[in-house]
């Protein structure tokens, strides 16, 4: 309930427009966290056994 609160708290003092900034920037945060990640041995697979 205290987290409630607070994020009522923040949304009353802040604006909806700074709660949505925040909840955007999250958002971005969250993508670029799940998003795979690539490696330089991927490339190095394709060149060949030798290299």
């Amino acid at each position: 309930m205290s987290i409630l609160a607070v994020c009522t708290l923040i949304c009353l003092l802040a604006g909806t427009a700074a709660l949505q900034a925040v909840i955007g920037a999250a958002g971005i945060l969250f993508a670029a966290w799940r998003m795979p990640r690539r490696s330089g041995r991927e490339e190095g697979r394709r060149r060949g056994p030798r290299g």
